[in-house]
């Protein structure tokens, strides 16, 4: 009977202790963190071309095949990716682009490789040269076909346009 009754008293015991440690607010937090910091580099395309300009000189009305001095300028990517160069041509003042020299129409090509692959000038953009690395460089060469008559007497300006674009 005593054995019962220090059992009953324990069972009480430990159901109280129970009851007050629920009521007890705890405040014990068992917590950790770690971070994962992501980074990114915008993607992003730029070209730049030295010398910037070249000098065809005097010319004859109706000359073909022309080089500037120099016969060459160097296209650079200044972006951070790979990117591919197209060229595209203009009008000058008083000339027009085109295929085939006629009366105030000029002629102006580009090439990448020495003229191995010529290509025509347009005002359009035409692949120059494909896959060029971050820093890479092309030497672009150029060469002109004069107009067979003009009435321009002044220095006529050919624009030609390089642009980095993502491959």
């Amino acid at each position: 009977m005593v054995l019962a009754w220090r059992k009953r008293n324990l069972l009480i015991f430990a159901a109280a202790m129970a009851l007050l440690l629920t009521l007890i607010p705890m405040s014990v937090y068992a917590q950790a963190e770690s971070t994962v910091n992501a980074t990114v580099i915008p993607a992003f395309v730029a070209v730049s071309a030295l010398p910037t300009s070249v000098d065809y000189g005097v010319k004859t009305l109706g000359s073909t095949a022309q080089l500037p001095d120099p016969t060459t300028f160097v296209a650079t990517n200044d972006g951070n990716i790979t990117a591919d160069f197209l060229v595209r041509g203009g009008d000058t003042a008083d000339w027009t682009l085109a295929a085939t020299a006629d009366a105030d129409v000029y002629v102006h090509r580009a090439s990448s490789d020495g003229f191995t692959t010529t290509i025509m000038l347009t005002t359009t953009n035409q692949i120059l040269q494909n896959g060029i690395a971050s820093s890479g460089t092309s030497t672009v060469s150029l060469s002109m076909d004069l107009p067979t008559s003009s009435i321009a007497t002044t220095v006529q300006t050919a624009p030609v346009i390089i642009v980095a674009t993502l491959p």
